[in-house]
């Protein structure tokens, strides 16, 4: 179903398997059933969620009691080299000794619950992840990680302390990231268009730990 609160389904082994999971706009729209089965899930649990939904089926859910939220802004690019980017910290390479700073600078700088760390602190050293940190001299105070498979890669993560923004910490770990991607395939052709997604939420009060950083 697409639903942020992934870590809840991850540890439950009555979380429901719900088809069209992931890319909503991609793969087959959810049974009712199965939409009632994830409702129940999270209502037993006092949990709300979001969802990241194609159009139509926002306006299913939509008729089922769910709310608008906040956007999540994705971009695309090619693979050009990156604008220089001005700032003051150092960008490092996140390894075993800097994996649960990492993990912490992520959750702190998305508004998580401090439990969320030790979940993005796993992220660095599986397969496909490139996983940085943008240092005020020791203390990490930026994170973004990049997942590439194929000629396409995924930024995720980015997260800078509340304290800390403005000073060029994202672009340079852009920049990064552009650095460290794998070689791009000769005669790989350019991205295809990503479709749009609408977040709903269900039970989220206003406020709520987990809503991106405006």
């Amino acid at each position: 179903m697409g639903v942020t609160s992934a870590v809840a389904a991850e540890r439950d082994r009555e979380a429901p398997e719900v088809a069209g999971s992931g890319d909503l706009w991609r793969a087959a729209p959810p049974a009712d059933a199965d939409l009632d089965a994830a409702e129940a899930f999270y209502a037993r649990r006092s949990i709300g969620f979001t969802v990241a939904a194609a159009p139509a089926l926002a306006t299913r859910l939509a008729a089922r009691g769910y709310a608008r939220d906040r956007a999540w802004t994705k971009f695309v690019r090619g693979v050009e080299p990156v604008a220089h980017a001005r700032t003051d910290l150092r960008v490092e390479d996140v390894g075993p000794a800097l994996a649960p700073a990492f993990g912490a600078v992520v959750a702190a700088g998305f508004g998580l619950p401090e439990a969320f760390g030790g979940w993005f602190a796993a992220v660095p050293g599986r397969p496909g992840w490139t996983c940085l940190a943008a240092l005020d001299g020791r203390e990490p105070v930026a994170a973004a990680a990049l997942f590439a498979a194929g000629r396409q890669g995924w930024a995720a993560l980015g997260a800078t302390l509340p304290g800390h923004r403005g000073r060029g910490g994202q672009g340079a770990l852009l920049a990064g990231q552009r650095d460290r991607r794998p070689r791009r395939r000769r005669g790989a052709g350019p991205l295809p268009p990503q479709p749009a997604a609408i977040r709903l939420s269900r039970g989220r009060p206003e406020g709520e730990p987990g809503r991106p950083p405006g």
